[in-house]
């Protein structure tokens, strides 16, 4: 059977109803925590749909997941394609990565996911050390730009040569050896981001594009 078979999940387990209502949040962990669950819900549609490999589209912290997964947790002869959108592959900066748990989550104490996305971290350095974009796996990076609201630079990328998201540099996103991309776009007005807005293709639809484009 070639029909595509499309599954939505998150790392965080039950955080969600069918509704997408928030029911509760295993989270506060490590990523290398979030990949072996997404090692297991891979193995479990692989097991159901008879698939030898999937393709794998994430936002954000999503793509260091999938990446981890691909190079610690066995993904890497699972996984035919990786689309990773305002992914952080390099890093968080400033205020993103010093305040992470209360911009993200409404804490204050240490976060092991936050800790693990703060450029230079150990866990970083592990899956950027050797190849960027191992197996034999197409890869892609969109990354967003949001070229008004440029005040707020050294506030996320700790210096004021690199533009954003609003949340992610552009700098940070790039991957050795992928096909990367950028969407250039406005800032959000309001509380929310473009970093946010890059998933819906109803507000940012050359995202879409791109990653149609190159799955098909």
């Amino acid at each position: 059977n070639d029909k595509p078979i499309i599954i939505r999940t998150t790392y965080y387990l039950n955080a969600y109803d069918e509704y997408g209502s928030m029911i509760g949040l295993e989270d506060n962990q490590h990523i290398s925590i979030y990949s072996q669950r997404l090692k297991n819900v891979v193995d479990d549609v692989l097991r159901a749909t008879g698939k030898r490999k999937v393709k794998i589209i994430a936002h954000s912290m999503g793509g260091l997941v999938a990446r981890d997964y691909i190079k610690n947790q066995g993904g890497i002869n699972k996984v035919d394609t990786l689309i990773t959108i305002g992914t952080p592959n390099h890093g968080v900066y400033a205020d993103i990565a010093t305040n992470c748990e209360n911009i993200f989550f409404g804490r204050e104490e240490k976060s092991p996911e936050c800790e693990d996305m703060v450029a230079g971290s150990p866990f970083l350095l592990s899956l950027n050390s050797d190849d960027e974009t191992p197996g034999d796996i197409k890869y892609l990076t969109v990354k967003g730009k949001a070229l008004k609201g440029l005040v707020t630079l050294l506030a996320i990328c700790n210096s004021s040569e690199n533009y954003h998201d609003e949340v992610v540099c552009d700098s940070s996103v790039n991957l050795n050896g992928a096909i990367n991309k950028e969407v250039i776009g406005k800032k959000v007005e309001g509380s929310g981001t473009f970093h946010g807005d890059l998933v819906y293709p109803s507000k940012v639809s050359e995202v879409y594009n791109e990653v149609v484009e190159f799955i098909f």
